[in-house]
């Protein structure tokens, strides 16, 4: 299901989302596709280092993660 977007961002009224392909999360993140969807289950939680590659993707500060 590699097909599938992630809708990212807060869910206020007017706040930006950004739409992201789950096979573009598996680069970004440096993870494998199974790793991808534990973390989206919340069965496995964010390494340091997967958030720092998050955050620079997204330019982001790291403690959004």
């Amino acid at each position: 299901r590699c097909g599938m977007l992630l809708k990212i961002g807060s869910h206020g009224a007017g706040a930006p989302r950004q739409q992201v392909e789950i096979k573009e999360m598996i680069e970004v993140m440096g993870v494998s596709k199974g790793m991808v969807s534990q973390i989206l289950n919340r069965k496995k939680g964010l390494s340091k280092e997967v958030v720092r590659n998050l955050a620079s993707y997204f330019n982001m500060q790291q403690e959004a993660f």
